[in-house]
């Protein structure tokens, strides 16, 4: 292991401007993470003083207004469940993804000629981490989509908790105004920041796959060594999941105040699970080249030793050249057998994807968990366990 390249872990948590200004005022800390302490002054910050001033002005509760935010759970979804999810997911995102970077050298996967080039893959992911144009770009991304989200809700008003209709025209209260300038652009900048990160992974594996790997056919894992790839990957589950919340919310209101049915979120929602998976598998692909050229010499290989190893064992064993006086029982020659059958098993077994069914397992529950309270707007609670049960039965 080259000492130089362990000098280096790669971390996409701690780092950036953002998480310097959390570290001055006490929200971070690398040794030690507060991150339930930023998600609680965030809370308090974004979704608390809404429900102070719907109090105030009484909308907060059913029958008080239209739509009262007692029971906007687009709203509720962003900044009371999402925004802590964000936050929270650097629990994961940050220690397990390290850990996954740094196998590449622990492991041996990467030769010692290319380690040069894991540590400038290294360098370039954590000059994007901490890049002040990016984050400023961020923030200019989150405060347009805001501007974007309230001109479109001014021009449809729906008469609600943020919005007031008077005299044929549209005036945010003070909870809107709230929301517009401070919920909205927190939410959307956390968003943007993880899928950031997201981005700076991604850019990561695709220069690892691009390396001259040292990969191994026979590796138990089934993936020439590469299968603690596939499992770093559900480091980004929690991402999903909060994506997910925030879309059943936004889909639960428009059923419940736009006269949607929660089937016509059908595609919307298969549309979501593709580009979820395809986000989180798609970087996967890139190490298909090397595993596949890794399969195929591995097959010629393994298939001319089995085959004169096997050859031999019949010549011996069938064609009768044995000695008299020797026994297969107990004889290593049964054994080796076994053994160089089983190293081919292994390489005809070896996917070309670093990534097994256990690592998709928790994409599809993030995507679909969040999803079955919106059915329960319409559909028996009752009614959705008896069709589980018959499903799993």
């Amino acid at each position: 292991m080259d000492t130089h390249s362990a000098q280096l872990p790669l971390d996409l948590v701690t780092g950036g401007p953002t998480f310097r200004l959390m570290l001055r005022v006490g929200l971070a800390n690398p040794a030690a993470p507060r991150l339930l302490r930023a998600a609680l002054v965030f809370l308090l910050a974004t979704w608390a003083p809404l429900a102070l001033l719907t109090l105030v002005a009484g909308t907060a509760f059913v029958g008080s207004s239209a739509q009262p935010f007692a029971r906007d759970f687009a709203v509720h979804a962003r900044l009371l469940l999402a925004v802590p999810l964000f936050l929270l997911s650097e629990v994961t995102i940050g220690p397990r993804l390290r850990a996954v970077a740094a196998t590449f050298i622990r492991a041996g996967i990467v030769r010692e000629s290319e380690i040069a080039a894991y540590d400038d893959a290294v360098r370039a992911a954590i000059r994007l981490r901490d890049s002040g144009i990016a984050e400023i770009a961020l923030v200019a991304l989150a405060v347009g989509g805001t501007i974007a989200t309230t001109v479109v809700k001014l021009s449809n008003p729906t008469e609600s908790w943020a919005l007031l209709i008077a005299d044929g025209s549209a005036h945010l209260t003070a909870a809107g105004w709230w929301y517009a300038l401070v919920g909205v652009p927190v939410f959307q900048f956390f968003l943007l920041r993880s899928l950031w990160r997201g981005i700076i992974w991604t850019r990561f594996l695709g220069a690892m796959a691009g390396l001259d790997l040292s990969l191994v056919a026979t590796h138990p894992d089934h993936a020439g060594g590469l299968g603690f790839v596939g499992v770093g990957q559900t480091s980004w589950v929690m991402l999903v999941l909060a994506i997910s919340i925030v879309l059943a919310g936004s889909f639960a209101d428009a059923v419940v105040y736009g006269d949607r049915h929660v089937l016509d979120f059908k595609l919307p929602i298969a549309a979501y699970g593709a580009i979820a998976a395809l986000a989180l598998l798609g970087p996967l692909l890139k190490f298909r080249a090397p595993l596949a050229r890794t399969r195929f010499a591995a097959l010629l290989e393994y298939g001319a030793l089995v085959h004169d190893h096997h050859l031999a064992f019949d010549r011996k064993w069938i064609g009768g050249s044995v000695a008299p006086d020797e026994m297969l029982l107990g004889n290593p020659d049964a054994s080796s057998l076994a053994d160089t059958s089983a190293g081919y098993e292994l390489v005809a077994a070896m996917r070309t994807l670093p990534a097994s069914l256990r690592d998709i397992v928790p994409l599809v529950v993030a995507v679909v968990l969040p999803m079955l309270p919106l059915l329960a707007i319409e559909i028996p609670i009752s009614e959705i366990l008896k069709k589980l049960l018959a499903i799993i039965a």
